[in-house]
Parts: C-alpha cells; sequence; structure tokens
C-alpha cells in the first residue's frame, strides 16, 4: 500500500488517474498549481545567476593577480564571494531535491508552478481524498493522503496456528488455502514463523507469500489453510 501525500503545498488542477485505475510505478496522479514551488524557482535562478557571476569574478581576479593588476584582498574577497553563492546555490537545490523537482526540469520548463504528484509503486488506485481546485498542504500532518494505491500481486497471508500446532510447522512446510467452501484458491509454503505466542488468542502467527496475478486473493479476507504434517490418524476427541 502507497499513500500519496503532497510534497509540496498547491491547489489541484488535473487529475490523471482516479479509482480503480490500474497504474504504473512513476505515472502521474495529478497536477497541483504551487506558489511555493514558483518562488523556489525564482530562488534558485537568482542563486544561479549569482554564481555565475562570482565565478566570472573570481576568474578576473585571479588573472589580475596573476599579472600582479590587483591585491591579494581583492582576490580573497572574490573567492569568499563565489564560495557564498554556491553554498546558496546547493542549499536551495537541495530544497528542490525534497519536493521531487530537479533543478533542470525548472530551466527546461516554462510554468515552473506546475508540480506533478506521481506514484512510487504499481497498482490501482483505491482512494482519491481531493477534488479539482482544493488546496492541499504539507503543513497539515494529520490530512489524509491524496491518493492511496494498492499492489495485490503479491499478498502476505498471516496463519493463526494454535501453539500445541506450533511444533509441526517449519519454514518451507506447505499450505493449501481454500475458501471456506473448500475450494482451493492458492498453494503456498510457509515463509516465516513467529517465535512467541500472542498471550490473548494463544496463537502463532505463520505467514506465506502468495502470487496473486489474477487477484483471486483480497486482503482483508479470511481463508481456510490446510498443511499436511505427515500420516493421517484418526482420534476421537471430547470437547
Amino acid at each position: 500500500v502507497a499513500k500519496v501525500s503532497p510534497q509540496i503545498s498547491g491547489v489541484v488542477k488535473r487529475f490523471y488517474a482516479t479509482e480503480g485505475d490500474r497504474v504504473d510505478r512513476g505515472n502521474r496522479l495529478a497536477l497541483l498549481a504551487s506558489r511555493e514551488l514558483a518562488d523556489l524557482k525564482s530562488d534558485y535562478l537568482s542563486a544561479e545567476s549569482s554564481a555565475d557571476l562570482a565565478q566570472s569574478t573570481l576568474a578576473r581576479e585571479e588573472a589580475l593577480w596573476a599579472d600582479r593588476i590587483t591585491s591579494e584582498a581583492d582576490l580573497l574577497e572574490a573567492r569568499a564571494a563565489y564560495s557564498a553563492a554556491n553554498s546558496n546555490l546547493r542549499a536551495i537545490e537541495n530544497k528542490l531535491q525534497a519536493v521531487g523537482v530537479s533543478a533542470s526540469r525548472l530551466r527546461s520548463e516554462e510554468n515552473g508552478a506546475n508540480f506533478l504528484v506521481t506514484t512510487p509503486i504499481s497498482g490501482v488506485v483505491l482512494q482519491r481524498s481531493v477534488s479539482i481546485g482544493e488546496a492541499v498542504s504539507t503543513e497539515d500532518a494529520s490530512s489524509e493522503p491524496l491518493f492511496m494505491i494498492v499492489d495485490s500481486s503479491v499478498v502476505w497471508v498471516d496463519l493463526a496456528v494454535f501453539k500445541q500446532d506450533v511444533s509441526y510447522l517449519g519454514m518451507g512446510t506447505p499450505v493449501r488455502l481454500t475458501s471456506e467452501d473448500g475450494e482451493l484458491l492458492a498453494e503456498a509454503e510457509i515463509a516465516f514463523l513467529s517465535p512467541i505466542v500472542d498471550e490473548t488468542s494463544r496463537t502463532a502467527t505463520a505467514r506465506l507469500i502468495v502470487e496473486n496475478a489474477d487477484g483471486a486473493l483480497r486482503p482483508g479476507r479470511f481463508l481456510r489453510a490446510q498443511i499436511d504434517i505427515g500420516e493421517s490418524v484418526s482420534v476421537i476427541r471430547i470437547p
């Protein structure tokens, strides 16, 4: 499950996907118009211009110093200005990287106020919590994510195993998963066996990792597990 929250504040201008759509990693989900991003672009271009000017000034001062035309103080001042300009430029580049925007993209796009929200995983859009024209903010930590993406192509199946049966199981034990009416849904092996027993349920967890490309196993449902641990023996059990 991927909960996609905004990396930058803005207003929703357009959707590229909505609930029920299948998306691949990196696909666009929404377009935000962001004043914050526009300000960052302005700051970056200004810092880049200052860094270029400081570099030119330093090169000129070094040439003059080589010919003994300028003073050492002017050369040191140019070097300090160049270092400060580059530090400021790197700081703004780090801010851009934090919101997922490259400096090259800002230079290539006319409208640097547009921010694309993309999906970090492939899957199905399970939930969309915003509408066109709605403002979203990174300041509100309690707000819902913009999108929820679910990839159920591989699922975990957690089996509740009674404590007296745990000793019969181990890594790699084969398991048949069936519905309540006995329909075979999948076959897998135990990939993880919890070393502790839950104090309330008195069961341990055995986890299966199951390929689910056809979507037959839906997260949240209950299954039955049939586990063969050896020869069967008929016994009488009295409650």
